[in-house]
This record gives structure tokens, sequence and C-alpha cells, in this order.
């Protein structure tokens, strides 16, 4: 299992980088509604494109089969990747990328990490507790620095 979760979770980190990167020099030439268009319609065809082949590959006849609370989610997650999109092509217009970053992930882990505790009652051990610390301490840095 281990072998499978690092290729994957490299995928996102490299993904992520090139995200960051493209975000911060498509920003000098292009409107932001114009790239965050762009940006949204290659991941429909990339999407559309692996849901494809998941269902040429594995014949899977439930691939279509949903629950309707999944779907609501689904929306609610389109949602907030357009207005992810959006904020953050302006954040790094106006401020460094490396600061944007930072708050962006280090934030998004920390308030994760506490609604995980409260809503999905996740055990918040004293290391947890610290490494959320040390992650705020880090935006400071990095922001300030």
């Amino acid at each position: 299992m281990f072998l499978p979760w690092l290729f994957l979770a490299s995928l996102t980190v490299i993904g992520i980088t090139v995200y960051n990167i493209s975000v911060r020099i498509g920003g000098e030439t292009v409107n932001a509604f114009v790239f965050t268009t762009v940006l949204t319609l290659t991941a429909l065809l990339a999407h559309s494109a692996a849901l494809m082949t998941y269902k040429l590959v594995t014949k899977d006849p439930n691939l279509f089969v949903y629950h309707p609370q999944g779907m609501l989610f689904a929306v609610a997650a389109g949602v907030s990747v357009a207005v992810i999109d959006l904020a953050y092509f302006f954040a790094v217009k106006y401020g460094s990328l490396s600061a944007t970053t930072t708050f962006w992930m280090v934030g998004g882990i920390a308030l994760t990490a506490i609604v995980s505790f409260y809503v999905f009652k996740e055990v918040m051990t004293p290391m947890k507790m610290l490494g959320l610390a040390l992650g705020l301490v880090s935006i400071i840095f990095i922001v300030k620095g």
C-alpha cells in the first residue's frame, strides 16, 4: 500500500507545483477570468478522458450510479474550486507566490484538521497540536519574511 500511496501523493506535489507556477506566470499575461475558464475547461476534458478510460477498462456497470447527497457535495467542491482559483490567482498577483501558497496550504491543513477533530471526531494528539502550531508559525515566518 505504501508505494502506490507514495506515487499518487508525489503526483499531487508535482501537480500543485505546476499549478502554482502556472498561475504565477499566467497571471502576468492573461485575465484571471479567461485563465480560470481555460483551466476549468482543460480539467473538464482531462477528467472526462479519465472517466471514459476507466469505463472502458473496468466495464463497471455501476459507474454512473450516484447518490444525490454525493452530487450535492460534488457541486459544493466545484464551487469551492472556482473560489480558490480566482482568489488564489489574485492573491498571487498582488502578493508573493511563496507567501500565498504557504498561507493557502498550511492554513487549509490547519482548518481541515480542526474541522476533522470537531466534525469527524478524529483524534487530536499532542503531536498533531504541535504540528498545527508549528505550521501556523511557518505562515508567520514566510509571510513576514
